[in-house]
């Protein structure tokens, strides 16, 4: 038998179906464990610092070299990669 045709002939039944679907699916819903703010660990640590008028080389013998003590004492941090450029 067709699905419209059984729908026509007993719509209670049908209709009974599709609300104990509707019944199950709000319950699985409810039982579903989402959190807020979940606890994520990013492999990534990112550090930007500003030396206006600075050249590079001063750059690096000022804060890259201590930025790499630092960093290199955080546990978890594997490699690390520091970038010197000019920006302007």
């Amino acid at each position: 038998m067709p699905l419209a045709s059984v729908s026509i002939k007993k719509p209670v039944a049908v209709s009974m179906f599709y609300i104990g679907v509707a019944l199950l699916g709000i319950y699985a819903f409810s039982r579903l464990g989402v959190d807020l703010l979940p606890n994520v660990n990013l492999p990534h640590l990112m550090v930007q610092t500003s030396y206006p008028n600075a050249t590079p080389e001063e750059v690096e013998l000022q804060v890259t070299e201590r930025l790499e003590a630092q960093i290199g004492t955080v546990p978890g941090v594997k490699i690390f990669t520091l970038c010197i450029f000019n920006a302007k």
